[in-house]
């Protein structure tokens, strides 16, 4: 794969369709619909010239809110500038000779694996409009000398949701082998019942896993950047050696901090986007060309089921005619111009997408 594209590039937008950045609607990127607190715009205000400090090398305070948050000791946590660039210090640490990756999945999984020159291998779980995540099939291919397995859930893209206790049983099962698996839950702040789900506690004894969490998309914060790995100690101790220091601003800090302290945010935007995205895919299922797979977390997958519609023809209509963005998934692994995924929006936003998807399907069949 050479394109390592990404949803949610607005200047690229601007400047490909000639759209205004306050008309655009972005459903190519999963970010909370309800944004940010308007007590962190005024947190920012008060708090700006911190800037001209330096940040707090060791996160304590950061460190002591992700405590309670995700229930770990502080020495099982390591923040960084996104749960990208952990991803990144992992690999670099570990240098895998070869690298299993469970598609469709994140690219940077893939990205981050050949930047030290790691053989990739790939195994795809799209089987009949299902995701098959079959433990067996994974070992026997991991165990042909796999060094580092990927593994992200929920899915992204396809929003497929695999119960702890498989993974969990995954891992005990690499670990007989030296296999270090890393499981990337950057949407599980989404997942009602998430502690069935999250590996989070579970890393903390098992010295071959990594739990990657990200704050940005459920507390719609990408372009400040803050995620956290949760590990056993003496893996959080060997990376910290390793990442270069202040690598989380004082701003993210700040921010993280009264974000995770915000517990009604947090049970409203899970309320919010559990009722909006159940909307969403029931009125999806009612566009007879288009196929959405049952979502877990706040996007959508879909299928076009008519071989006129490619997903770039439609992602160019959309944001050519209507100043939105959709997700082309033709450059995910394991799928084609067949796939695109949408963001859970507001309740508005969702009804205006769906009416300009069915517009476009009748410019399509009078050949506009």
């Amino acid at each position: 794969m050479n394109n390592f594209t990404h949803g949610g590039n607005l200047r690229e937008a601007i400047d490909k369709y000639n759209i205004s950045s306050d008309k655009i609607i972005d459903f190519s990127s999963n970010i909370n619909p309800l944004g940010i607190p308007d007590s962190i715009k005024e947190l920012i205000n008060k708090e700006i010239d911190e800037i001209y400090h330096y940040p707090d090398p060791e996160y304590k305070l950061l460190k002591k809110e992700l405590s309670k948050s995700l229930n770990v000791n502080i020495k099982n946590l390591l923040p960084g500038n996104g749960s990208n660039e952990l991803i990144y210090l992992l690999v670099n640490t570990f240098a895998p000779k070869r690298a299993l990756i469970l598609v469709p999945a994140y690219s940077e999984y893939e990205r981050a694996s050949i930047s030290v020159n790691s053989m990739c291998e790939f195994l795809n779980f799209m089987v009949d409009d299902r995701f098959d995540f079959n433990v067996d099939r994974i070992l026997k291919k991991a165990y042909r000398g796999v060094d580092v397995i990927f593994i992200c859930n929920p899915n992204n893209p396809t929003g497929f949701l695999v119960h702890g206790d498989e993974i969990k049983y995954l891992v005990r099962k690499c670990s007989k082998k030296n296999i270090f698996v890393i499981v990337d839950e950057a949407f599980m702040d989404f997942i009602e019942g998430d502690e069935k789900f999250t590996l989070a506690e579970f890393a903390l004894k098992r010295k071959n896993v990594a739990v990657l969490r990200a704050l940005t998309k459920f507390f719609a914060i990408p372009g400040l950047r803050l995620g956290c790995l949760v590990g056993h100690s003496g893996l959080v101790e060997k990376l910290l050696k390793r990442q270069p220091t202040w690598s989380v601003n004082n701003l993210a800090q700040l921010i993280g901090i009264e974000l995770l302290k915000n517990r009604v945010f947090i049970k409203k935007s899970r309320e919010y986007v559990l009722k909006e995205k159940d909307i969403f895919f029931k009125d999806l299922r009612e566009i007879e060309w288009l196929k959405p797979f049952k979502p877990s977390a706040n996007f959508i997958l879909c299928r076009i089921d008519d071989s006129r519609i490619t997903s770039d023809k439609l992602r160019s209509y959309i944001a050519k005619n209507f100043g939105m963005l959709v997700r082309d998934c033709s450059n995910f692994r394991g799928l084609d111009n067949r796939f695109i995924r949408l963001a859970v929006k507001t309740g508005r936003e969702n009804k205006k997408l769906l009416s300009c998807l069915k517009k476009y399907y009748i410019d399509l069949y009078k050949g506009k």
